[in-house]
């Protein structure tokens, strides 16, 4: 009998190589290989779609030195104010840090010169170097005043301006990773203008038990500044923070206000 006969066999026509799918495919990948591919932007298409805020003008100190505005967020290019001005979204350039200022302030004018800003971020990318929370002297965004703040993890962050913070310093915290700290854990931060003090705070997770105390605390000198108001710096796509309080902070007042 002879064996050198080649042989063929006939298959279905969509089982040819073009039209294979792989055995390890889920409905999931294909679905994804067929979805469409967004397209990529240019640098203009991309500086385009940026929200702009409307500009506006500084304060002089006798302004500042008057009532304080209520409280809530201002708006800043790449920065999405909601909610009554209780939210602010990063839309800015990816991986663009961008500045976002509180209305509010303390003067040293005021009667009470201490302020207190509860706040936590209701998405973010990551906890070490994404968010950074703190005060600023600046009372516009784009202006000149110095400004400096901590992650929620300790990490600090400081500059001659509400956008240009290029001085970081690593955390001064230890054990984070025991603490419960979260990328949404609730922070306050606390300006003295009496002692020239900034006071950073920060509680285990986004909903800390009433009168909770918090985990860690760090300090920051404020020596000389007349005014301050509340400073968050944005780094990612999407990130948003949003206020949970705003008191004067009695020394010694333990607990997240306004949670």
């Amino acid at each position: 009998m002879a064996m050198n006969r080649s042989v063929h066999k006939r298959v279905p026509s969509d089982a040819r190589p073009d039209r294979f799918r792989l055995w390890y495919d889920g409905p999931a990948d294909v679905a994804a290989r067929a979805a469409p591919v967004p397209p990529v932007l240019t640098k203009e298409q991309i500086e385009a779609a940026i929200p702009r805020a409307t500009l506006k003008r500084a304060l002089v100190d006798a302004e500042l030195a008057g009532p304080s505005p209520a409280p809530g967020f201002q708006e800043s290019d790449g920065i999405r104010v909601a909610n009554a001005g209780q939210t602010a979204e990063h839309e800015f350039r990816p991986n663009g840090r961008q500045a976002v200022l509180g209305e509010d302030h303390v003067h040293v004018a005021h009667a009470c010169k201490r302020r207190r800003w509860t706040l936590r971020m209701d998405t973010a990318m990551a906890n070490d170097g994404d968010a950074y929370f703190g005060l600023t002297k600046a009372s516009r965004f784009q202006c000149a005043g110095a400004a400096a703040g901590f992650d929620v993890i300790g990490n600090s962050i400081r500059g001659h301006a509400p956008q240009s913070v290029p001085i970081l310093g690593r955390t001064a915290v230890k054990d984070v990773a025991k603490l419960g700290i979260t990328r949404e854990s609730v922070v306050r931060v606390t300006a003295d203008l009496e002692q020239e003090k900034m006071t950073w705070e920060v509680f285990a997770g986004a909903t800390p038990e009433p009168g909770a105390e918090p985990v860690a605390s760090l300090e920051h000198p404020i020596k000389g500044w007349r005014s301050a108001r509340l400073w968050v710096s944005l780094k990612s796509q999407g990130d948003r923070v949003r206020l949970l309080g705003v008191d004067n902070g009695p020394a010694g007042t333990a607990g997240p206000s306004g949670v």
